[in-house]
Parts: structure tokens; sequence; C-alpha cells
């Protein structure tokens, strides 16, 4: 088990960050990964490819948590490099990616997220927290509702698209598809808060007939 919790980031440099992303390589064993990187102040410059290049190697991995918010460097090339680290984390049971506030990911970015997520069939626990990230759009979540449906092994969901404000009702009810599909689903929390045109009482309707799933024992939709 490894767990960074990087409080100032702003003072590391690239070299440093090449020398962790080294270390982390060489960890092949590795099962329980969490890195927390807190920017001091938005716009604190890195990207993920030199720890999505690390991370490849880890293959018995079975709970990653990555946190990086306020980081304005984090783009869709980045998601691309995510992705193909995803992929081969076959064994993974719990994941949580949280980039709240990385204004600059889109759909194309949160798309190849989705399609990292597809092939994680072992996957128990899924937490995506991509609050205030308004360049995503009901698009989207369209490519979420499509990778729930695969995810078969999954019991509990986290979902936070807090003050999103380009989704609306439409992508709620492709998350809400892809929702029926799971199969042993127990625990879903989802922050919608924010959402355009949307009111609580579309809210409460979604969480009453999400409760209506065989398999689940609690909804939150906020």
């Amino acid at each position: 088990m490894l767990r960074l919790d990087i409080p100032r980031s702003d003072d590391i440099t690239n070299k440093g960050l090449d020398q962790l992303s080294e270390a982390l390589s060489k960890m092949i064993s590795l099962e329980s990964l969490e890195i927390v990187f807190k920017a001091d102040r938005p716009g604190t410059n890195i990207g993920l490819q030199r720890f999505g290049q690390s991370l490849r190697g880890l293959e018995s991995l079975r709970y990653l948590r990555l946190c990086f918010p306020w980081l304005q460097s984090i783009e869709d090339e980045d998601m691309s490099f995510m992705k193909e680290c995803l992929k081969r984390f076959k064994d993974l049971r719990r994941l949580s990616l949280e980039f709240a506030r990385c204004g600059n990911i889109t759909d194309s970015g949160f798309k190849e997220i989705c399609e990292g997520l597809a092939g994680l069939e072992f996957l128990k626990y899924l937490k995506l927290e991509f609050s205030f990230c308004t360049e995503i759009t009901d698009e989207g979540l369209k490519a979420l509702g499509w990778t729930l449906r695969r995810l078969r092994c999954l019991e509990h969901l986290f979902l936070n698209f807090f003050n999103c404000r380009r989704m609306t009702e439409v992508g709620l009810n492709e998350i809400q598809e892809g929702f029926w599909e799971l199969e042993r689903i127990e625990n879903v929390s989802l922050s919608v808060s924010g959402f355009c045109d949307l009111e609580q009482s579309v809210l409460k309707k979604y969480e009453e007939e999400m409760m209506e799933h065989p398999n689940i024992k609690h909804v939150l939709i906020v």
C-alpha cells in the first residue's frame, strides 16, 4: 500500500515529478495506491502524462485513487494517457478519479476515461469527481451511460458533476439507463446541482425511480 499526500504542489519541479514517477514504476507488486496532489493556487502547472507512464506497469493494483483538483494544466490528452493505464488494471476493485475544477477537460477527454473504465469487469466501487468541469456536457454523460452497462460487478457508484452547467436532463437520462444494467448495484450517490434547468422535483423523481431497482439499498441525488 502507498499513499502520497502532496499538500504544497507548487514547490515541486518537473525534476522531482520525474523522480517520483520513476520510483512508482518500480513498485510492480503494489496493490493499493493513492495520490492526492493539492494545488496551492488555481493554475498550478502539472500534467498526468508522467504519472500515466509510471502507472502502466502496476498491473497488480486493486485500489487506485488519483486526486488532482484545480490543475488547469490537465487536458484531454492527459485523459487519453489515463485510458491506456486503466486498460491494464484488469484486477482493479476500487477506483476514485477526482478532477474537480480541472476546467480544460472536455467531452473528448471524459469519453477517453469512460472507454478505459469499460474494461474493468471486476470493479466494485467507482467514484468520479468532475465538479465545475464546465466543458463536459450531455455527450460525456452518454459515454458514461454506455460504460455503466459494462461494469457488471459494480456495487457502489459515486458521481459528482456539481455545477457542470452544460449538462441537462438528457444526460441524466443516459446515466439512469446505464444504471438499470447494474445487476449488483447497492449504493448510488449523484451530485448534479447546477445542471441547466434541472429542478429539485426532477431530481426527486429520478431518486424514486432508482430506488425501484431490486438490489438498491441507498440512493441520494442532490
